[in-house]
């Protein structure tokens, strides 16, 4: 059996089981958004719908029409439970949690008898350069069923509480308004007690990170808290005017971007900068670190020294073939002892900065003074910051792969990949570790 993370019990397999009728409202919906639909009788869906069956069945990302268009299908409430198989934008889980969060009346009714989809509308029309993410400024989800279901229903209870607000319609216009609302009720049944409204929500976007392009992050620095709270356009007055005004089109923005030291664009030439526009490469560290550290999105751990002084010293015992997740302290020491000369620099500027801790020199203007390779080994975010904490989090995980516990909580995708393409050796050391980390363990005790 190929060996996977969720193989091996660290990333919990939380997918939804869809059989029976359930698949028959899947298709339903899927042949809506896409014109195609499943031939299993039954597979196992995330939070947005997305099946690992059905791609091995029908390709990856099979619920999308391309990066822009992409689609949500609900089959049942419980999927509100489920892991997410693929974040491809940092907000994603934002989106799907606002909605089972205020919208499960309507859900829970609606799935009964029917599924729900909806697009992700960001109004793009494609992404084919990284430029193209500057155009995503808001996402728009309105979710319907096939059938017509949910909004039947929201219309059969507007007739009732009409009626009631005036019983003069029962004999007007030759009892026309009682005539609609049976023949309502005879499609949808009675529906008079539940709470059930539009599914229909809109996430305005400030700072955000795409795993598209290999990875890139757009920073507008009008907003350090990175997303603008959810509203519900029907109910909030407020959001209205959110929706309709026009953007600030002069706000300074930085991407930082993982295509190399310039962009490219199959349909002409790439714009690098602009008036409101910086582009930086990750391969450009110092210029990573100079911005983060410029906009106060970044900090510096002294607590993190022994921890990374440790994961240096193993991945080179690893490099030379000791079994790390298995040596005992002693032998661990004695192979330390043995491989001392063969130490990295970072080893040695780490452990340089923890001299001259010692000698009672300041740690953050040591760290400072140091080079880019030493300083996003003990880089933290800043965590005043709101929202686009997450965000620098996993920009530090593409500078630090290694750190296989923050990649845990902030880039499940790339150490998943790292995982699967790593020796035996290297991958017992990533379970170990994960697990260590799982019960609270803190690395470094051997310094």
């Amino acid at each position: 059996m190929k060996r996977t993370l969720k193989t091996e019990g660290i990333i919990p397999d939380k997918l939804i089981l869809v059989d029976g009728a359930l698949v028959k409202n899947y298709n339903r919906a899927f042949q809506k958004v896409t014109g195609k639909k499943t031939e299993l009788e039954s597979f196992h869906i995330d939070k947005r719908g997305e099946s690992p069956e059905i791609e091995d069945e029908l390709g990856s990302n099979y619920l999308q029409c391309g990066s822009s268009h992409r689609f949500m299908i609900i089959v049942t409430p419980n999927q509100r439970n489920a892991n997410l198989i693929h974040e491809e934008f940092s907000f994603d889980e934002n989106i799907f949690d606002f909605i089972f969060d205020n919208y499960m009346p309507a859900i829970s009714v609606a799935t009964r008898v029917d599924g729900l989809y909806g697009e992700l509308d960001d109004g793009v029309r494609a992404y084919h350069s990284v430029e193209d993410l500057l155009l995503l400024n808001r996402v728009n989800v309105f979710l319907q069923t096939p059938s017509g279901f949910l909004n039947k229903a929201i219309e059969l209870q507007n007739l009732v509480k009409q009626l009631q607000n005036s019983p003069d319609l029962l004999i007007e216009n030759n009892s026309r308004h009682i005539k609609t609302t049976l023949s309502l009720a005879k499609e949808v049944g009675d529906v008079r007690g539940f709470n059930l409204s539009p599914i229909e929500m809109t996430l305005e976007i400030k700072s955000f990170y795409s795993r598209l392009f290999q990875g890139t992050y757009i920073f507008r620095l009008d907003d350090s808290k990175g997303v603008i709270p959810i509203k519900k356009p029907e109910i909030d007055g407020k959001s209205e005017s959110l929706i309709s005004g026009k953007h600030d089109l002069q706000r300074s923005t930085v991407v930082i971007h993982n295509t190399g030291n310039s962009l490219t664009n199959f349909l002409g030439p790439a714009i690098i900068d602009g008036p409101s526009v910086s582009f930086i490469p990750i391969s450009s560290e110092d210029k990573v670190i100079e911005f983060l550290e410029k906009t106060g999105l970044i900090s510096y751990s002294q607590e993190l020294i022994d921890q990374k002084l440790s994961r240096i010293e193993d991945k080179l015992l690893l490099k030379k073939n000791y079994d790390v997740s298995q040596i005992s302290r002693e032998d661990r020491t004695q192979a330390i002892q043995k491989e001392i000369r063969n130490m990295p620099d970072d080893w040695r500027g780490v452990r340089n900065i923890k001299r001259k801790i010692a000698t009672g020199n300041d740690f953050m203007t040591e760290v400072k003074k140091g080079p880019s390779s030493i300083k996003k080994l003990l880089m933290t975010p800043y965590r005043k910051k709101g929202k686009t904490h997450n965000i620098v989090h996993n920009l530090i995980t593409k500078l630090c792969p290694d750190d296989y516990e923050a990649m845990y909580d902030h880039n499940i995708r790339d150490l998943e990949y790292i995982f699967e393409n790593s020796s035996e050796n290297t991958k017992d050391y990533i379970v170990h570790i994960l697990r260590r980390y799982a019960t609270g363990y803190v690395e470094g005790e051997f310094m």
